[in-house]
Parts: C-alpha cells; structure tokens; sequence
C-alpha cells in the first residue's frame, strides 16, 4: 500500500470528521421537517458536505487551480489556506442553491402540515429560511475543507470548535443518540488523524519516500489496538461498577423490605405472584436496565469464582483476611474505649469537710530515650530505675531499655511506633511476656491508671532481659 492510498484513507476520515460535527446541526436546522431522526440527520449532513466538496473539487479543475502542496507550499493564485478568490464560484453556487432550497423546505413543511405531522406552520415561520441557513453552512464546510490536508483538523481550533457545537446541540437534544454517537465517531476519527499530524508535517516533500505507506498503516493499526484496548477497559470498568452499584442496591432493597413490612404485608406473601415480585424487585433494583442486570449478574459470578480460589487455593489469605479484620475491630474497640475514659471530666473530693482538695494521679509515659542510651551496666540501670518516684515513670524507662534491647537484635523499631506496631515486631524475637507488658504500658500511657501489681511484674519481666542483654 503506498502513500497516496494512505492518504485516501485520511482524507475519508477528515470527511467523516466533519460529517459527524454536522449530524447534530442538522437534526437541529431541519427540526421541523425530519424531527430526531438520526438516519436523515446523518444523510443530510453527508450530501450536503460531500455536494460542496465536489462543487469545489470540479471549480478547481476548470480554473487550473491546485490547493495544497509540500509543506503547504502555495502556488499561482492559490494560497496556502481557503480564499475566496479560489472559492468564488461554488460559494456563490451555494447561495443560490440554499435561496432556492428555503422554498422547497417551506413545501414540505405545509405537506407535512396537511399531513397532521405537525401542528407549528404558519406563513411567517423562519424555519425554512433556518433550514436554508444550515444548508449552506454544511455546503461551505465541504469547500473550505477541499484547501486543507487532513491533518490540519487535528487542532486546538477545530477540537473546541467541535466540542462547542457538540454542546449547543446538547442543550436542545440532551444525551440523543445522534450526538453520543457522533461525538464518539468524531472522538475516534480526530485522534486516528492526530496521529498521523506529526508524521504528515514532518515528511511532506521531497524524502516522502523515506516514511512508506505500510509503515503509516502498521502505526494506525497500533492506535486503532490502543482505542480498542481503552475502549474494552472502559466497558469492563462500567460493568464492574455498575454490577456493584445494583448488587449492593439489591441487598439494601431485600433488608429495608423486610425490616419496614407489616404484619399484614407478611400475611398477604402467602398469595404473592412470584413473577410479580420478581418484576417489582427488578423495576426497584434495575430500573429497567437490562445493561445493569448483566452486569450484576457477572459481578456475583466473579465474587463467587473469587471466594471459591480463595478457599481451595489460598486458605491463608483468608485466615489473614480474618486476622486484620479482627484486629482492626479491637483496635476500634480499644481506642474508643481508652477515648471515653481520657475526655471524662476529673471530678474534686471533698474531705474532711474543709477546704482540702485530692487529685488524680495524671500518668504519663515520658521519653526516656537519652537516658536509656546512655546505660551502659545493668547496676546503672538498676540504680536509676530505683531512683525515678513514681510507677509510671519506672514503666517508661523500663520500656525504652526494652527497645534499645530488640534494636540490638536487629529488629526495625521506630520511636514513632505505637505499642502494638512494637509489639507486633517483638513478636518475632520471641521475648516472653511481651503481650502483658503491652497492656501495662497502654494502660499507663492511654488510659493513665496506676497498674498495681501488673506494674511490678512488668518491671521484673523487663529487668531479666535488660538483664541478659547487658551481662
């Protein structure tokens, strides 16, 4: 396949281009005589614009004239884009045919009158003259498009443009078929055409030999694989989205009926027609989608096939599934509980009648990272553990001597760590009491409550393997 043919090839997408731009514009002009039709909205647009390309094409062939060349070099009397001069003859054929033509649309739209089609025709009506107007607007389109090569459509210009007339046809038509399929013809055309802009500008001319045409044909494949690729992606995504949409509406539609029915409800099902309500629950549920029913259809058989694989073939992701779930409610659990108990408001006692006052203990772990560091001998840490006053700062020493003593095990410890995140890593060490040190520690710094004798043997538990560590 050699170039010119390629070329032929995009110049038949430019048209298609153009004529989806128009599809919607002219179920827009010619309201009044074809209504939403999208068969003669298309039909429209493409004689019209096919009509001014090959009034254009047969001018330039009787003026000798030539529209572009190598890199859009211009010629005699020729520019390098759309002139009047050069276009004279068809613009002024086109007046005349879209005056003639406002007639002829005023005739069919009485016989469409007499016809009880319609009920808005009067003498006065614009609408012909509208439906001329459109005419020749599509009529210009196809000579203007005549002095350009494909490639020039694919830019910021013509894209905005598109996309404006897109919306002014949608404010009157709404989502139509006419315009999502035009929009997605036009969507698929420009970017078929934009991918060959670059190749088109670059290699125009003289080394034209060196870009062949199997090689622009092979590259349009690829864009047209990658199209196909989003668009399947797209659709599987709507489906899968859609499918979870409806079955989660499903579930909720199933348990609000059976929490809000009646008694007198529950007594009527006996006699229910099972079709009926299979057809109600699908009217709620689907609103009469058939897209949204498959769709949940294949969900519940990917969910199945799912959980299935789970069970047969990886019995651990679901008992680790189960695990964090389990932890992730504890956790729930615990924070609001130690919550509730830190935002209680601390309440004075009164003794002895007079005017004395007892408060609460506020326990609170402070760092003691620097001095943990710095022991160096197990009587040094048995001194400065004697020496701190109260329990909870024992605790808090303690423990930092328990972490610098899993670091040197190489365990990845960080301060910012949380006592679970601590405690989960310790878990691998293999360090007894681990879990009651836990709770004595989140018990002193979350819910600050003086442990008792869980704080004694917390300490001892601690100083055995600050013992060993620093024998």
């Amino acid at each position: 396949m050699n170039t010119r043919t390629v070329d032929c090839i995009y110049h038949g997408l430019s048209f298609l281009a153009v004529i989806s731009v128009l599809s919607p514009l002219m179920m827009l002009f010619f309201f009044f005589l074809i209504g939403d039709s999208v068969l003669w909205s298309v039909f429209l647009s493409a004689l019209f614009f096919l009509s001014g390309y090959g009034m254009q094409v047969l001018y330039a062939k009787m003026a000798g004239a030539y529209r572009y060349r190598n890199r859009y070099e211009s010629g005699a009397g020729n520019g390098r884009r759309f002139t009047v001069a050069a276009s004279a003859g068809p613009v002024a054929v086109s007046l005349l045919l879209s005056f003639f033509a406002s007639f002829l649309f005023e005739y069919l739209f009485r016989l469409r009158y007499e016809a009880g089609l319609t009920d808005a025709y009067n003498l006065d009506s614009p609408l012909p003259f509208i439906g001329a107007v459109g005419m020749f607007l599509a009529l210009l389109s196809g000579i203007v498009l005549w002095f350009y090569p494909p490639e020039r459509l694919a830019s910021v210009r013509v894209v905005v443009t598109a996309v404006v007339l897109f919306f002014i046809a949608g404010l009157f038509f709404g989502g139509s078929t006419v315009i999502v399929g035009s929009l997605i013809v036009f969507s698929v055309c420009m970017v078929l055409i934009l991918n060959q802009s670059h190749i088109s500008r670059s290699f125009r001319g003289s080394v034209v030999c060196v870009l062949t045409g199997e090689a622009r044909l092979y590259n349009t494949k690829l864009t047209l694989l990658f199209l196909g690729g989003m668009l399947l992606a797209a659709f599987g995504l709507a489906v899968v989205f859609g499918g979870l949409w409806s079955v989660l509406r499903g579930a909720l539609y199933v348990f609000l009926y059976n929490v809000l029915r009646s008694e007198d409800s529950k007594e009527a099902e006996r006699y229910y027609d099972a079709e009926l309500a299979a057809g109600e629950f699908r009217k709620a549920v689907y609103g009469g989608s058939a897209f949204l029913e498959i769709a949940s259809y294949i969900v519940l058989a990917l969910m199945a096939v799912l959980l299935l694989w789970m069970i047969t073939r990886k019995q651990n992701v679901v008992k680790n599934l189960l695990e964090r779930i389990r932890r992730w409610i504890e956790d729930v659990i615990a924070f609001w509980t130690m919550a509730g108990e830190m935002f209680k408001l601390e309440k004075p006692e009164i003794l002895n009648y007079k005017d004395e006052r007892k408060k609460i203990q506020r326990a609170a772990v402070r760092d003691y990272h620097e001095m943990a560091e710095n022991t160096d001998t197990y009587a040094n840490y048995a001194s400065r553990l004697e020496k701190l006053p109260t329990m909870d700062e024992k605790i808090g020493y303690a423990y930092r001597m328990l972490i610098r003593v899993c670091r040197s095990r190489n365990i990845p410890i960080k301060l910012s760590d949380t006592p679970r995140e601590v405690k989960a890593k310790i878990h691998r060490a293999d360090i007894a009491d681990v879990d009651s040190i836990t709770d004595v520690l989140e018990l002193v710094k979350y819910a600050q409550k003086d442990p008792g004798e869980k704080g004694d043997l917390c300490l001892r538990s601690i100083s055995e393997i600050v013992k060993k560590y620093l024998a």
